[in-house]
């Protein structure tokens, strides 16, 4: 007998035999589907052939298979198209054979993107404020980037800097920028969360890197850099850019021309880059041009000139500078109205350079003055440059001549038995280092150089004084008599009283 352990059988297409084969065609779905079929046919389907389909795209699901493919979706709440694949497979007599189709969903055309988003070319819809035009578009910002608007056609009357507007379209890469082609419809927006930014300043070597290749893409940026303004025609170039070997910046079709006058002039551009041509041409859309003017370094002190009585003052001096970027310090000292340094300074006023916190001033303090009016110099000073140029500010410092103070006269006859504080209301009577009594006579002389002073202008006749004993332990009493009120001859003298 003959027995069999094993059969294996093997399919043979033979000849002209055609083997199975999926035919399916891409699906478009609007951004608001939840459902969607693919549909499909078999070729030459074989017997046991069994269709199966999945899917790792998770806003996908797949339903029961039969004559199409049905499936679920998630409504689009991104402005932009998204795509999935769903994987067919057919399986017969042991072989598989797998058919990609892609489920694309269009964007939500009320769903807003960042313009930080746009990271490749593809259909968007943002919101923003326009910041800069030209003749060929605008640029718009909306708090998280800056995406140019191009379209060579547009009104320019329509759109002013400063306007919100929403932009829905195709953005394409071009020249090495993204940007929103003519195809966008622009409407009104009535918010923005655009908000004003400092330009970042771009090196010569960065502009170089850029123009070498228009990839990869990038959105506009508010940039600044320096250069010589060249223009030939209608053509505003920045040449000289420190650090460039190949890159000019190029004015990109301004409507405003008045910066051509300064031709030739170092300048300073702030604007938005929007691509490169000829591959060394950083082209960007004017925010302003304007003439570098290079001021030499200075010191200022406030104020320059001090103006002070005769009595005594203290107080300080503001220092200021600028265009000094690596302050050493600084220094003091007194001179000349030329400025030239004295030998030996006035003894009459002191002063020293004073910081906190990188706060400069100088302190002064000015004696009283008991003589003819005065003025002193000084000179406050620092170093700047690569040659160490002494940069420095003149303070001149007047004080005005002393002058007794005007005084009010007695009239006579003058009587007087009052206290302490009535002297100071009383015409004619000053006093120094007074006490006062109780009782009558009031004013108490306790100390050496205590004085009471009747100042009078018509003749006197009879002086009359009350002189009262309260424990003398000895010394001597005056009374004085004087016509300048500066030279004074004694009347009397007192030791025993």
């Amino acid at each position: 007998a003959l027995w069999l352990d094993q059969i294996s059988i093997t399919w043979d297409e033979g000849s002209g035999v055609t083997p199975p084969s999926i035919e399916a065609s891409d699906v478009d779905i609007a951004y608001d589907a939840t459902s969607g079929v693919v549909e499909y046919t078999i070729n030459n389907p074989a017997d046991d052939g069994v269709l199966t389909a999945t899917t790792t795209a998770e806003w996908l699901t797949i339903g029961e298979v039969g004559e199409d493919v049905p499936f679920t979706c998630t409504v689009n709440e991104d402005g932009a198209a998204r795509e999935g694949t769903i994987t067919l497979t057919y399986t017969y007599n042991r072989e598989t054979i797998n058919k990609n189709v892609t489920v694309t969903q269009a964007g939500n055309p009320n769903a807003l993107n960042n313009i930080s988003d746009i990271t490749a070319a593809g259909s968007y819809a943002v919101q923003g404020t326009i910041v800069a035009k030209s003749q060929r578009g605008f640029i718009v910002g909306d708090g998280t980037g800056y995406v140019y608007y191009y379209n060579q056609n547009y009104v320019q009357d329509d759109y002013n800097i400063g306007d919100m507007v929403k932009l829905a379209g195709n953005v394409v890469a071009y020249g090495g920028v993204f940007e929103f082609n003519s195809s966008t419809t622009v409407t009104p927006a009535n918010s923005s969360n655009y908000v004003a930014e400092d330009p970042t300043v771009i090196t010569g070597e960065e502009m170089d890197a850029r123009v070498a290749s228009t990839n990869p893409a990038q959105l506009s940026n508010y940039v600044q850099y320096e250069g010589t303004l060249s223009v030939s025609g209608s053509y505003y170039n920045i040449t000289n850019i420190e650090g460039a070997t190949t890159a000019k910046g190029s004015i990109s079709y301004p409507i405003d021309t008045e910066f051509a006058e300064l031709n030739g002039k170092h300048v300073i551009v702030k604007g938005y880059y929007v691509g490169i041509s000829s591959s060394k041409y950083y082209n960007t859309m004017i925010g302003t041009v304007e003439e570098v003017v290079v001021t030499e370094p200075s010191v200022t002190v406030t104020p320059a000139t001090l103006n002070v009585d005769a009595e005594e003052h203290e107080g300080t001096l503001a220092i200021t500078y600028e265009n000094i970027p690596e302050l050493i310090s600084f220094d003091f000292y007194f001179c000349d109205a030329e400025g030239n340094e004295l030998q030996e300074a006035p003894d009459w006023i002191d002063a020293e350079i004073q910081e906190e916190d990188d706060v400069y001033s100088v302190y002064y303090l000015i004696d009283a003055n008991d003589g003819d009016a005065r003025t002193a110099y000084f000179k406050v000073y620092t170093f700047a440059g690569d040659e160490l140029e002494e940069v420095y500010a003149i303070v001149t410092v007047n004080q005005a001549e002393y002058v007794a103070p005007a005084l009010d006269y007695a009239e006579l006859p003058f009587e007087f038995d009052g206290t302490l504080s009535d002297v100071e209301g009383t015409d004619g009577l000053t006093q120094e280092g007074l006490g006062n009594y109780a009782s009558a006579p009031h004013l108490k002389f306790d100390s050496t150089g205590d004085w009471l002073l009747l100042h009078f202008l018509e003749r006197p006749g009879t002086l009359t004084f009350n002189i009262k004993n309260n424990s003398f332990s000895g010394g001597t009493f005056t009374v004085q008599t004087s016509e300048d009120g500066e030279t004074f001859t004694d009347l009397e003298n007192y030791t025993e009283i």
